[in-house]
């Protein structure tokens, strides 16, 4: 589940149709089939979420925007912005549109 937050800057504006001004994503990627040649990095599988107009942050005097990802996982791994999952060699990357990476808190 994604969260996004605007509490601590009074300088943004926070809307959403969710309380409390939280807006959540959940991924299901269902059964994933891993070829065992598959080299390190290799995308098993991809989603993408929009926020479908549920959320709008605005910022009238260039404050800053901050959200997290709360995942189940916080274990880095040695490549950079993915997570350790439980299943060794496999792990999860999570971005934002803009090539902003979440961060995990």
């Amino acid at each position: 589940a994604s969260l996004y937050s605007s509490s601590v800057f009074a300088t943004c504006q926070f809307w959403t149709a969710e309380t409390p001004n939280m807006l959540n994503h959940h991924f299901d990627f269902g059964n994933i089939v891993v070829p065992p040649n598959a080299p390190v990095g290799t995308v098993l599988a991809s989603q993408a979420k929009g926020n479908n107009g549920d959320v709008n942050i605005h910022c009238q005097t260039g404050g800053t925007i901050h959200y997290w990802l709360n995942p189940p996982w916080v274990t880095p791994t040695s490549i950079d912005n993915t997570y350790a999952t439980n299943i060794p060699g496999v792990g999860i990357r999570v971005g934002a549109r803009g090539g902003d990476w979440w961060l995990s808190p």
